[in-house]
């Protein structure tokens, strides 16, 4: 089961870079903070490209420090790319947004920078408070991602004709490595082996 979550892991990573790619193509024509995030979306798209490749071709020949980072850097590059766009936004329309905006906005900056910081120290610590957190961040991001599909820049219900069909693929296959993250975490808590106490029987007997 563990290998087979790290063969889906890696296919994810290749269908969600592409998807990053062609979404974020056109902006390389934009001016300003638009071709910067675009430029950005690029270097990123071919992150995802290139680990899904190795992962997929070379398999468990990585090292598990490589695996560790790897995978680390999967999960917190997105979020990390999000906030930097949730940011630019608010700095660019914030004399437009209403209340909800305002409201989406800053739970989506606090959600994304939350998840990237917790992740991180979660991955190199085994304290079962801070796993719960990282869920629980990681459960925010994706209401985060769900709200930018439903809601637009200024705070108002999206019509279902102009939902971003290409979006809402894109997140479906982030939440997917998500997931994916997690139930591999939950597989390792289960497979630690647990010392069962020594029966009476075992114990020495007094001479």
């Amino acid at each position: 089961m563990k290998k087979l979550h790290f063969i889906i892991k890696h296919y994810l990573a290749i269908v969600f870079g592409a998807l990053l790619l062609l979404i974020y193509l056109n902006w390389l024509a934009a001016n300003g903070a638009a071709l910067a995030l675009g430029i950005v979306a690029i270097v990123l798209s071919a992150y995802y490209l290139v680990t899904g490749i190795l992962g997929v071709v070379l398999g468990d020949k990585l090292p598990a420090k490589a695996k560790k980072i790897l995978n680390l850097l999967a999960i917190d590059l997105f979020p990390a790319f999000m906030f930097t766009y949730f940011l630019l936004r608010v700095i660019n329309t914030n004399q437009q947004m209403g209340p909800t905006a305002w409201t989406i906005s800053i739970l989506s900056m606090v959600g994304s920078i939350a998840l990237v910081v917790v992740f991180s120290i979660n991955a190199f610590t085994d304290n079962k408070l801070l796993a719960r957190l990282t869920y629980l961040f990681g459960l925010i991001f994706v209401l985060v991602l769900l709200l930018e599909i439903l809601f637009d820049a200024n705070g108002n219900p999206v019509v279902l004709g102009n939902i971003s069909v290409a979006y809402l693929i894109l997140f479906v296959f982030y939440c997917s490595l998500l997931s994916s993250s997690f139930a591999k975490d939950e597989e390792a808590v289960e497979e630690t082996p647990i010392e069962e106490p020594k029966s009476l029987e075992e114990e020495p007997k007094e001479e």
